[in-house]
């Protein structure tokens, strides 16, 4: 069992009765930077307080699972990174709690301001108004341009008058 939770692509945590992480895999120390040296304290170690009461708030002691809910964990160095949350409560034949089991996996650069399907839309039809303004003021700009450069042409292969060299 450890061999699949060591050699798994998401961090892992399993806590107790009372919501203290009793077991986590490699890879949430790899996440997080830290070590199980946090051992029996809760996800408050590395989930801030108003994100854990948030997290707390939504009864998932009593509805038994949640899942794929996006929150903010701290890394070791202080780097916030978004992660998407699922838990899963463990409950004895009685019904009784008796831990639960979490997985996390990062999801900061799917949640970069770049990166919604709705902003690429919108990003591809700026730039394609870009080019059709672009494409129409190039042919605008150049008509009267290739003018200019005929008469300039046409003066400079003659000899100027003196108002011509006034002006």
């Amino acid at each position: 069992m450890r061999v699949i939770l060591d050699n798994s692509a998401a961090a892992i945590t399993m806590t107790d009765e009372k919501e203290r992480i009793i077991s986590w895999n490699s890879f949430t120390e790899q996440l997080l930077g830290m070590t199980l040296k946090i051992f029996k304290q809760t996800g408050q170690c590395f989930i801030s307080r108003r994100e854990w009461k948030n997290i707390r708030s939504l009864n998932i002691r009593q509805s038994g699972f949640r899942h794929h809910l996006e929150t903010k964990a701290w890394r070791k160095d202080g780097t916030v990174i978004d992660v998407d949350l699922s838990v899963n409560i463990l409950k004895d034949d009685k019904g009784k709690v008796t831990g639960s089991v979490g997985m996390m996996q990062e999801i900061t650069e799917q949640n970069a301001p770049g990166n919604d399907p709705a902003g690429q839309a919108r990003r591809g039809k700026a730039n394609n108004a870009k080019s059709v303004f672009l494409a129409k003021m190039s042919h605008e700009v150049r008509t009267p341009m290739n003018a200019l450069s005929v008469m300039i042409d046409i003066t400079l292969d003659t000899p100027l008058t003196e108002e011509q060299k006034i002006i």
